[in-house]
């Protein structure tokens, strides 16, 4: 017998599903497991209970993993009718009354004084209510067009979401309904190969997700045959919730890919979705996990309006049905279905359907005392509104910021072939991203901000990317196990020097850790001082259990740190301040310098899904963006730096929005360009360095002109080493090329002898601040915080102020009037005042939010790894500028 999914597959048309049931033993926290499944009971809390039950032909098992409670209802009875009982209009603005857009071009007005009461939007998924929803996305009109608009996603576009999906991974579905997309989805899936794949699905209806379950074992075999690939299957009984609150999401043991489907983000608030997100990114996802999600856009208000009032009224007996609902959970007929009507329609203002029952007259409600402590009795007056159900729809502005507050990264996002839904693929970001109001800001570390960074750094040393701590990618450095024993370090000195408190054990990492090697490129042996290097690293579970520790003491100094009434930092607590910030900060600047370090281990080390769609795709061709044009820069007095001395720390209060910095941003200085001049509209690209290189005839000379960042491929042709492995340039032409100062310079007197001008030249730090002062602001902060795991392409037309790559100036890294080395880190900038370094501004795309645009950072100018770029500027007659 064909089951409901193969009759239903090749056309995707009405689903249902029958109501069997397979055997079934129960294991009560039994360590036992049957060998098909992973987790046996005692593997999640005590009272989650595990059912192994077998399909109607026996001849498959799956899970069933009970979350539930001992509470049948999903809200508790006493919150059941909390919002009905007690309106609440906060969700309804501050005006007095909005209009919404209701079918065929209707207009109607929501007086917010008739529709403050509310009911919960599960009251609708009882057998009928799912019932109907089914035939409401799959009625022939297609006026509810959000399920035709996914299936054509799912249908045609799966090819674009297959790369997401990791071999060994768990799909975890939130709802269960009609399984029919999700039969699509995950064939398309195993038909790609996809390998030792779980499936679990949520939902709070046992016989339904039983149902849909056996359904999609049945497909699998009709489709499958007697292949090995077979999937594993799991039902999560419960609420999304419940299964939160239990650790059976957590402990899944494998990479997850959530998938929400049908656009039921809609039905919760954007900031109930905020949250909700947010709960699912901070609780059971691993960075690099994914979330898919279907979400309606904002269309025509008619077309949304008759998404939700179809013409054969069955969204109407969906939402009255939701009241018969609510009588068999309340136990008695409180509410008489004849005595109320649908009403709804679209608020474009706020972006969102509105769905409510209309009192068609005055009339009092009888409320059982156990779901009313407040009042016994609920007076309707005649077309007052309940509202059962909100669906908001999202802008591609919308989607961008709920990813921004949610740590996501919005990795893919696919359009169906009408143009009227979306289908977001978003990647649980490593940390979160420093916001745009506060890059390149230096103020007193917050706790937050050292947990981000430092789970950004647990990322990146994870065993996932560093498969070897051993492994010395750069010969001039050391291994990466220093590293992982470096941050802590350096934290536990700065802190136990400031607090006069001994050092974690075990104490002699302190003297192992303290301080790197970073010697000269053209003469290794020549080296500022550093700390010892033992003959044998400590094991890494011993580093690890050593940052652990140490970053417990962090938190409890940060944790204890309270500030003055009137918002001021006291005197006593700004030395704090700075050290905290020079901790946080080498923090951040270290895991720029061990990214451009694992790059050189040239293997994949992030999952190719991660990378830029534009990559992503085989046939996608890129084609090279045109020259950088020359912008016309006027003479400009810009001030740069920070003015807060060391030796000022103590003396009086300090306004909490203060700013620490190093010792070589201080004081601010006046930057004044002596003439005015052209720049480049952005750095050099990849394609640009290529065609320099092929122009050269003599090989020895030709490889010599190879950057750090590149390597030559067998073939001839070169590659950009990327955290995915080398990928070819031709592939990635529009990045900005990274390179060595002295490689800079042979470009530049390329550039001169193409252009016929010798005044081209890499632009002082002077000149270089000058220049960014008068580029407006635009997207550069997406550049920036590991946003792309790799540089970004430039833009053509708009001009590049900063991200994908840090930039050279020909600023020799040296003291200035007024510089004081500093007392906390002596050796910071005064050891590298050595003539070999220059000044490099601006910030990669790995640059942490809060240094960008803001660092005085330096380089050897022979170190061929950093990921540094250059632009150019030229002089010109100030006759011949624009005004």
């Amino acid at each position: 017998m064909a089951s409901a999914i193969t009759q239903d597959y090749a056309s995707l048309t009405a689903l249902f599903m029958d109501d069997g049931k397979g055997r079934e033993v129960v294991l009560e926290n039994d360590d036992s497991s049957p060998t098909t499944f992973e987790h046996p009971s005692s593997f999640f809390d005590s009272d989650v209970r595990t059912l192994v039950k077998t399909t109607l032909n026996g001849n498959r098992s799956y899970q069933m993993i009970d979350v539930r409670s001992n509470n049948a209802l999903i809200t508790p009875k006493h919150e059941l009718l909390a919002n009905f009982v007690a309106p609440d209009r906060s969700h309804l603005g501050s005006d007095s009354s909005h209009t919404i857009f209701q079918a065929s071009g209707k207009i109607a007005h929501v007086d917010h004084d008739m529709a403050g009461r509310r009911l919960p939007t599960e009251i609708l998924y009882d057998k009928e209510g799912l019932r109907l929803f089914d035939e409401i996305t799959r009625m022939e009109s297609q006026e509810y067009y959000l399920t035709a608009c996914e299936e054509d996603i799912l249908k045609n576009q799966m090819y674009r979401l297959i790369p997401f999906i990791p071999d060994g991974c768990a799909i975890v579905e939130l709802g269960c309904g009609s399984m029919a997309k999700t039969a699509v989805f995950l064939d398309a899936i195993r038909k790609a190969g996809k390998k030792d794949i779980c499936f679990y699905a949520i939902d709070i209806e046992q016989t339904s997700l039983e149902s849909s379950i056996e359904d999609l074992i049945a497909f699998e075999e009709e489709q499958q045959g007697n292949s090995d690939n077979k999937f594993r299957y799991s039902g999560i009984l419960g609420s999304y919730n419940q299964a939160l609150e239990t650790n059976v999401l957590k402990n899944l043991g494998r990479p997850k890919v959530f998938l929400w489907l049908g656009s039921s983000i809609g039905n919760w608030t954007r900031d109930d979705a905020t949250e909700f997100l947010s709960t699912f990114s901070d609780s059971v996802m691993q960075p690099f996990d994914l979330f898919m999600i279907g979400m309606d856009q904002r269309n025509d208000p008619d077309t949304i309006a008759r998404a939700y009032n179809d013409s054969a009224g069955i969204t109407r007996d969906f939402g009255l049905n939701g009241l018969r609902h609510l009588n068999k959970l309340i136990g008695q007929n409180v509410f008489n279905v004849e005595d109320f009507e649908y009403f709804a329609g679209y608020n474009v203002k706020e972006g969102r359907h509105e769905a409510y029952l209309r009192s068609k007259k005055d009339q009092s409600l009888a409320i059982p005392a156990e779901f009313s402590p407040l009042s016994s009795v609920v007076n309707l007056k005649e077309n007052e509104l309940i509202n059962y159900e909100f669906s908001y729809k999202y802008s591609i502005e919308e989607i961008q910021e709920l990813c921004n507050r949610t740590r996501f990264h919005l990795s893919e996002l696919l359009f169906d072939s009408t143009n009227r839904y979306r289908f977001a693929v978003l990647s649980k970001a490593a940390f979160a991203p420093v916001p745009k109001n506060k890059v390149g800001r230096a103020t007193f570390p917050e706790l937050y901000e050292f947990e981000e960074v430092w789970k950004l750094w647990h990322t990146l040393t994870s065993p996932v990317i560093m498969k070897n701590p051993l492994e010395k990618p750069i010969q001039l450095r050391h291994p990466l196990i220093f590293y992982v024993g470096h941050i802590p370090a350096f934290e536990d000195i700065h802190q136990s020097r400031h607090l006069g408190e001994p050092l974690t054990e075990p104490t002699y990492f302190a003297s192992i850790f303290e301080r790197g090697i970073n010697p000269v490129v053209e003469d290794p042996s020549k080296c500022h001082a550093h700390s010892e290097v033992p003959d044998q690293w400590p094991d890494i579970e011993t580093v690890r259990a050593y940052a652990s520790i140490v970053h417990d003491r962090v938190r409890r100094v940060v944790g204890n740190i309270t500030f003055a009434s009137d918002g001021k930092i006291e005197p006593g607590k700004q030395r704090l301040g700075r050290q905290l910030s020079v901790c946080l900060e080498h923090t951040i600047m270290h895991a720029e310098t061990y990214v451009y370090m694992l790059v050189q281990l040239q293997r994949e080390l992030l999952p190719k899904s991660l990378m830029p769609a534009y990559l992503r795709s085989v046939s996608h061709v890129t084609k090279p963006i045109k020259s950088a044009y020359w912008m016309d820069i006027q003479q400009a007095e810009v001030e740069s730096g920070i003015d807060n001395y060391e030796r000022d720390d103590g003396k009086s209060a300090l306004p909490i929005s203060i700013e620490f910095g190093w010792d070589n941003e201080t004081p601010v200085r006046k930057f004044k360009g002596q003439t005015s001049l052209r720049a480049q509209s952005r750095p050099v690209t990849c394609y640009e360095y290529l065609h320099f290189i092929k122009t050269i005839d003599d090989n020895d000379e030709r490889k010599q002109l190879v950057p750090g960042s590149w390597i030559e491929l067998a073939d001839g042709k070169y590659a950009m080493l990327t955290l995915f492995g080398p990928i070819e340039v031709e592939r990635c032409m529009n990045c900005p090329v990274t390179l060595s100062y002295k490689l800079a310079e042979k470009y530049q007197k390329h550039l001169q002898t193409v252009l016929g001008d010798p005044t081209i030249r890499i632009p002082t730090e002077e000149e270089w601040v000058v220049m960014q002062s008068q580029i407006k602001d635009n997207d550069c902060h997406e550049d920036i915080d590991f946003h792309n795991w790799m540089p970004a392409p430039l833009k053509e037309d708009t001009p590049h102020k900063i991200g994908s790559v840090w930039e050279w100036t020909s600023t020799v890294f040296d003291s200035y009037s007024g510089f004081e080395q500093s007392q906390i880190y002596p050796g910071y900038s005064a050891d590298f005042f050595d003539g070999l370094h220059n000044v490099v501004r601006g910030g990669s795309w790995c640059t942490h939010g809060r240094v960008a645009n803001r660092l005085r950072n330096f380089y050897q100018r022979s170190y061929p790894y950093a990921f540094i770029g250059v632009r150019f500027v030229r002089d010109v007659a100030a006759s011949e500028l624009k005004c």
